[in-house]
């Protein structure tokens, strides 16, 4: 007979599959052979590049403000290229895993989709001590992962057992403790306290288990270290001379209507001065104060679990997760100070404040169908509500500005390089996103095969409503005197964004399944092969408030049959061309192949040569669609330049447009001139990566593995925009970026190219004028983005028994692409046009180092970083065998992170509209040319080099 065999100290791990060597000796059938091991680190049966975060790690580990998703980042591989955007949940984060897009992770939490489809971004995972583990996969994944491409991450809540088991924490940061900022005039004043406890038991022995946690956070701060420009006593008076004599504006002279930097009181800006007045004051000449937002937050975290084992082949759980982020109005704790209401620095940008509610459901039931065939099933319902109140202070009417107000006690003014009030586009905005879903999977083992068979479905909806522009956005330069505060107080305004509120009604159905064997083809080598279906459905709009336009449609005088008072070129849901209630095909045939191989040469489960190839889809988030239901006819958004603060609309045909209203029953288009415009077209295609991996992985003992792995990816059709009515130079006129008032009667009469004449220079309305008066902006999205991404991932991890947890990773890599803009903002192009650089229209002239466009989201290059260092260590002290030393030095932790990058490219930008092509509104996205064949060696020793 053979000896019975027992291995204890197996740990099973989220998404792991352990390879376990069993050996049968021959024997007496009395002797045994009893092993305590824990099996090894080396992957053969999965085709992706995964990393495992134990418990002890995810709980030791000191992660900023225990934040789970720090974990993603200290895996390699992977960079952090932001947080959600202010009009969302915060705690989400937006990270590129090997090359992907910053909004590709798929989250999974117990089995169940864990993501906001509102932005792409993760909801709130659970703290450390109710977080069992974490696994992050990349690359070629296996088929059964899907929904977005560049990585999915799989981690467990923690469950009860038949011992009740727990802790309390509380975990301190105190401003009397840190350095102050160096412009700051004092300490930060930072209290920041998180503290909570579990507690998980059982209910009924060996039946019914519960688990439940509590974490909470509060937060108060008040900063000094943000440098404004205020107005001061002689500038109200229209004396700048203290200004120039200061520095300020380093020597230049004041332009007209400034005469020796002194202008009459009776040309300032009656409103100007009204708001100056309620600005705090200082007696520095240049108007410098340092000032900041206080912070006053308060956060929750309760996850609840019950597990319930109905019999030795059925269980089932349920898991409930509620966070909660509570922010007060900066402007409620210093009403004194008119600048919190614009908000300054990380805290609170925007100054306002957050009602934030997340809520996640999961139940799932596991059937042992048979020793070698598993069924896990799963339903799931997640929702995410988000409101972002404003300060309250004084609208447009109150100071003096003829404008209307959609909302009391508000608006919103930036002067540009001086300072800000109001909280931009998040401010006085709700979004409620949520998704339900269903999936269930197969798993059996048939001889050398592990077949697993799985389908999932999910339905989302999202609704809110942004008041993001409905006060008017007033934007100051320094355009006309030279100085932004000279601009402001003689009420010269660059320009004014005003429209409707935008409201954002949609729904999108999810739809995946797939089929997949691993293989065990000889005793050394594994091959896994799959292949899911991953189709596309469009987001569909609840009121058909969508539209679709076509430059070759303008060209040929085609108008809509619903609303034939629109300009020639769009198409409306109820039109013969239009689709449905999206205006977007349905992508059914996108199909996912999957294949990995695994060869153990030594046929001892230590070492294995892997290799990984897929195909993936990736769907974009919901928040493009923000600025869909604002346009015209639905609702009106207007832009103006060159305009007097005092009475923004004077000159505008048939005056203040504002409020506005539609008639869905009797839809007329709008005569308003030079509107923005976001159009997507009908054939858009589906975002498609290209993964592929190639990596050696040794178990050196049974503490120490190692890895090297090489990890390509290639990304086609990555959504951009391009611009379909820019503005033209127009041949055999002068241009002037900044024209004197004497050059201005060129500009209105055509006779030269400015930035006042963008809109009469613009593409569309130079061939037709008629037809196109009302076009501006018409910024299309554009499925011709690409982005290639190769890395080397060098891994280790060294475990002393129960003492000492090390691993270190470094990740040399380098990221290409073409940028990503700003998704949300008309005019915000950065695909290369024969405007932009007088040549001709060459994709590749804006190939560089991956990243976004200049206040696009994602800063230019950051997602390029040559080297990332990541190194982890968790050591406990031993039992000592003395008693007083037992007492005393037993038991500790000390855990520590250290993580260095290399810096990300720097990409220069004008801030000007240099080209007068109207790119530039609040994006500045225009670069320089570079003139010089060589860059290095001329001027060497020099911080410009001339043009030649």
């Amino acid at each position: 007979g053979f000896r019975g065999y027992l291995q204890t100290g197996i740990e099973l791990q989220v998404g792991s599959n352990p390879v376990v060597p069993v050996v049968l000796g021959v024997g007496q059938v009395s002797e045994s052979i009893q092993v305590q091991a824990s099996p090894t680190s080396v992957e053969t049966r999965s085709a992706g590049v995964g990393t495992v975060i134990e418990t002890q790690r995810i709980l030791d580990l000191p992660l900023n403000g225990r934040q789970a998703t720090d974990l993603i980042t200290l895996s390699g591989l992977a960079i952090q290229t932001g947080a959600a955007p202010q009009y969302s949940m915060p705690g989400g984060v937006n990270i590129s895993v090997a090359g992907g897009m910053s909004y590709s992770i798929q989250y999974n939490l117990d089995g169940v989709p864990h993501l906001d489809t509102y932005d792409g971004t993760n909801m709130p995972l659970p703290f450390p001590d109710a977080l069992q583990e974490f696994k992050l996969v990349t690359s070629s994944q296996d088929a059964s992962n899907g929904g977005h491409s560049a990585a999915s991450v799989n981690s467990v809540t923690k469950s009860g057992s038949n011992s009740f088991h727990g802790d309390l924490f509380e975990f301190i940061r105190n401003g009397a403790l840190n350095g102050r900022d160096f412009f700051a005039t004092r300490d930060d004043q930072l209290k920041r306290n998180q503290f909570g406890g579990v507690l998980g038991g059982p209910i009924r022995k060996d039946k019914l288990f519960f688990f439940v946690g509590y974490q909470g956070t509060t937060t108060r701060q008040t900063p000094s270290a943000q440098t404004e420009f205020v107005p001061t006593p002689p500038m109200l008076t229209g004396d700048f001379t203290q200004y120039v004599a200061a520095g300020c504006t380093n020597g230049v002279n004041l332009r007209a209507p400034f005469v020796n930097n002194q202008v009459s009181q009776s040309l300032l800006s009656p409103a100007a001065i009204n708001i100056a007045k309620r600005l705090p004051q200082t007696t520095n000449p240049c108007g410098r104060m340092t000032t900041g937002a206080p912070l006053h937050e308060d956060r929750l975290q309760v996850p609840i679990r019950l597990d319930y084992q109905l019999s030795e082949k059925q269980n089932i759980f349920g898991r409930y997760i509620a966070s909660r982020v509570d922010t007060r109005v900066p402007y409620t704790l210093a009403p004194n100070d008119l600048l919190a209401t614009g908000g300054q620095g990380a805290s609170q940008p925007n100054g306002n404040g957050t009602d934030d509610l997340s809520q996640s459901l999961a139940i799932g039931h596991t059937y042992l169908i048979s020793s070698n065939t598993v069924n896990a099933f799963r339903v799931s319902g997640n929702r995410v509500a988000v409101w972002n109140p404003g300060a309250r202070f004084f609208n447009t009417q109150d100071v003096g500005i003829n404008s209307f107000d959609y909302l009391s006690k508000y608006m919103t003014l930036s002067v540009q390089g001086a300072f800000t009030i109001g909280g931009g586009y998040s401010s006085n905005l709700y979004a409620r996103a949520t998704n339900f879903g269903a999936n269930d999977d197969v798993t059996m083992i048939r001889g050398s095969h592990q077949l697993a068979f799985g389908v999932n479905a999910m339905r989302s909806l999202l609704n809110g409503l942004a008041n993001s522009f409905s006060q008017g956005y007033f934007t100051v330069t320094a355009a006309v005197t030279g100085a932004s505060l000279g601009d402001f107080l003689t009420g010269n305004v660059a320009q004014l964004r005003q429209q409707s509120p935008s409201p954002v009604n949609l729904t999108q159905n999810y739809f995946g399944a797939y089929a997949q064997d691993t293989w065990k083809a000889t005793s050394k080598l594994t091959v896994t092969y799959g292949l899911r279906w991953n189709p596309f459905f469009p987001m569909s709009f609840k009121q058909g408030d969508v539209y679709t336009f076509s430059r070759a449609r303008f060209y040929a005088g085609a108008v809509s049959k619903v609303i034939p008072t629109a300009p020639p070129g769009f198409t409306y849901p109820g039109d013969p061309e239009f689709h449905g209630k999206s205006g977007l095909d349905s992508h059914w045939r996108n199909l996912e192949p999957r294949l990995g191989i695994a060869w153990d040469p030594f046929g001892d489960g230590k070492t294995a040569i892997r290799a990984g190839a897929g195909i993936a889809y990736d769907f974009m988030r919901q928040d493009l669609h923000w600025n869909t239901e604002s346009a015209a006819p639905f609702r009106l958004a207007v832009v103006r330049s060159g305009i007097k603060l005092d009475d923004p609309w004077t000159g505008f045909p048939g005056g203040n447009p504002f409020p506005y209203s539609y008639d869905s029953a009797h839809p007329v288009f709008p005569n308003v001139p030079f509107s923005s415009y976001l159009p997507i077209p009908a054939d858009m295609k589906t975002t498609k990566q290209y993964s592929w991996n190639f990596g050696i992985q040794r178990q050196f003992t049974p503490n120490l593995f190692a890895s090297a792995t090489y990890v390509g990816t290639e990304l086609n059709h990555v959504w951009n925009a391009i611009e379909l009515n820019p503005a033209q130079l127009l041949p055999g006129v002068p241009s002037f970026l900044v024209p004197t008032p004497a050059q201005l009667a060129q500009c209105a009469a055509l006779a030269a190219n400015c930035p006042s004449n963008v809109n009469q220079r613009r593409a569309l309305y130079l061939a037709n004028p008629a037809a196109a008066g009302a076009l501006g902006y018409l910024t299309q999205y554009d499925d011709g983005g690409t982005q290639n991404y190769h890395g080397l991932l060098l891994n280790t991890s060294w475990r002393l028994r129960q003492t000492l947890n090390l691993a270190a990773n470094y990740t040399w890599s380098h990221c290409i692409g073409l940028p990503l803009i700003a998704l949300l903002t008309p005019g915000a192009n950065y695909v290369h046009q024969a405007y932009q650089n007088n040549g001709p229209v060459n994709r590749n002239l804006d190939v560089g180092n991956c990243g976004g466009a200049q206040g696009g989201g994602v800063a230019p290059g950051a997602l390029d970083r040559r080297h990332i260092v990541n190194l982890t260590l968790v050591y406990q002290t031993p039992k000592f065998a003395g008693r007083a030393l037992r007492a005393a030095a037993t038991g500790w932790t000390l855990s520590t992170i250290y993580t260095a990058r290399t810096g990300q490219p720097l990409t220069l930008f004008t801030g000007l509209d240099n080209a007068l092509s109207g790119f530039f509104g609040n994006t500045g996205t225009q670069r320089p040319n570079q003139v010089l064949a060589n860059t290095d060696a001329p001027n060497k020793g020099k911080s410009c080099a001339p043009a030649p």
